[in-house]
């Protein structure tokens, strides 16, 4: 990683909501330049 602005890490994650029985995947967005994340 370089230190630009625009670096960033990405995770494929996933849910199981136990309401809906379904298994929901999404995308973790992680910046370490300010360790916030997006979801």
């Amino acid at each position: 990683m370089s230190g630009d602005v625009g670096d960033r890490l990405i995770f494929e994650a996933e849910w199981f909501d136990t309401v809906a029985q379904v298994t929901k995947r999404f995308y973790l967005y992680f910046y370490p330049n300010d360790n916030s994340i997006e979801l």
